[in-house]
């Protein structure tokens, strides 16, 4: 069924290996469920999880069907995911397992195809960001609700109307990717949220601590603009959302 996700091979001549088996079934580019040949096998576009699309005959495709889905309880802690939002995936299917993921757990994890290029870019890019803007920690007080509990991360906030940020950028891509999804379910989500979400706040890019940067980049005092905007927001938020770009394993 195009749109399934499947295992793949392994099909090492096509550097399909490992996790990168994973993939969502595609248009099938020759033969059919009559091929017109005894060797004419049917072949499948595969599009995994890794960003790639190949093509891969019938025989070496196995439907996942058994992939685990993470619990209220495990908090995506234990892996898995609730949908893959590749190029064979409906809007109506996403928003349909957003709302139900919200509404019996609380929150709900998509993964989205990333290549190990587009990781690169992203982390050139925040050490861009870094060398030129300066990245810094955001108060003590505030830090925990803006990013998560035990995350320590240098950070800085990704503001369309600065002119200094180039729009092109893979954060600003995966921002309006977060756009989407809120998109998506604005309509429909108030029974579950208690209110209709009328807007955002912008992105905050966050980069992790290295070993060794504690001292470096000292947390700062909250002033009192910082702990007004902080407490608009809190008593507002409606919805959370994270992109996680690696490489280390999502803990959301």
């Amino acid at each position: 069924r195009r749109g399934a996700l499947v295992w793949v091979g392994p099909e090492p001549a096509l550097g399909v290996t490992g996790s990168s088996r994973l993939g969502q079934l595609g248009r099938c580019v020759r033969g059919g469920p009559r091929p017109a040949a005894a060797d004419s096998e049917p072949l499948f576009e595969v599009h995994l999880v890794d960003g790639s699309t190949v093509e891969v005959p019938s025989t070496r495709l196995r439907e996942a069907i058994e992939l685990p889905r993470p619990d209220a309880c495990a908090r995506g802690r234990g892996g898995g995911f609730d949908i893959f939002w590749g190029p064979e995936t409906t809007d109506e299917a996403l928003r349909e397992e957003l709302l139900a993921s919200l509404f019996e757990k609380g929150f709900c994890l998509v993964r989205v195809p990333q290549s190990p290029a587009e990781l690169a870019n992203a982390m050139h890019s925040a050490g861009a960001l870094q060398r030129r803007f300066g990245l810094a920690r955001l108060p003590e007080e505030v830090e925990e609700h803006y990013l998560a509990a035990k995350f320590a991360a240098k950070s800085m906030w990704l503001e369309e109307e600065d002119a200094r940020l180039e729009r092109d950028s893979v954060f600003f891509d995966r921002d309006e990717l977060l756009s989407d999804l809120f998109s998506l379910i604005s309509g429909d989500v108030a029974d579950i949220v208690g209110a209709i979400p009328g807007e955002r706040t912008h992105a905050l890019l966050a980069l992790s601590l290295a070993p060794g940067e504690e001292d470096e980049f000292e947390v700062p005092d909250a002033s009192q603009q910082i702990l007004s905007e902080f407490l608009a927001c809190w008593r507002r938020q409606l919805l959370k959302a994270l992109y996680f770009f690696g490489p280390a394993a999502t803990q959301a």
